[in-house]
């Protein structure tokens, strides 16, 4: 199940950021946005380096009796992050950790990707196993809108290192 979550997040992240582009007027305020009304927005600092990315969306799909929710902003560069929550019961206070208990499975997930001076991905995650690296709470839960603040420690895919997002806050359009 948990590989199923991080293919599906990751998947909703490649779409975010292959549907973003630049305008050709970066006079017009937007950001570079071609959207000038972002459906949503995310803010993060990633190292203490604070940033927001546009675009924000939470998408709710529903496998074998689990609900998932998962929610990822990106912009034009190929800069993202978002997490994606598993069986989860509404609003609180979730551990980034997979948890297993009475037979069911409770997975928060958590991924931030960029791309290098050379135009390569370079991703980081929580771990599939093991302690919770971090927090997401979620404020507000709807049909339109889900609000939430997160943070946590996440390591590189691939390769070595580890990437710290603090003060993350998401405002996202449920699609």
């Amino acid at each position: 199940m948990k590989k199923i979550s991080i293919f599906l997040f990751v998947c909703i992240c490649a779409v975010g950021i292959s549907s973003c582009s630049k305008t050709s007027d970066p006079a017009s305020g937007n950001n570079g946005n071609t959207n000038p009304t972002p459906a949503g927005t995310m803010t993060i600092s990633v190292d203490d380096a604070p940033f927001t990315l546009l675009n924000a969306t939470a998408h709710t799909t529903s496998s074998s009796g689990l609900t998932t929710v998962t929610v990822a902003a990106a912009d034009s560069t190929g800069k993202g992050c978002g997490f994606s929550l598993t069986n989860i019961t509404g609003t609180g206070t979730y551990n980034v950790a997979t948890e297993f208990s009475s037979g069911s499975i409770k997975s928060v997930v958590m991924v931030y990707s960029y791309k290098d001076a050379s135009g390569n991905s370079v991703s980081f995650t929580s771990p599939s196993s093991g302690a919770s690296v971090g927090t997401i709470t979620i404020t507000e839960i709807s049909s339109t809108n889900l609000k939430a603040t997160f943070n946590g420690t996440l390591t590189a895919s691939s390769g070595s290192g580890t990437v710290k997002i603090t003060n993350g806050s998401v405002n996202a359009i449920v699609m």
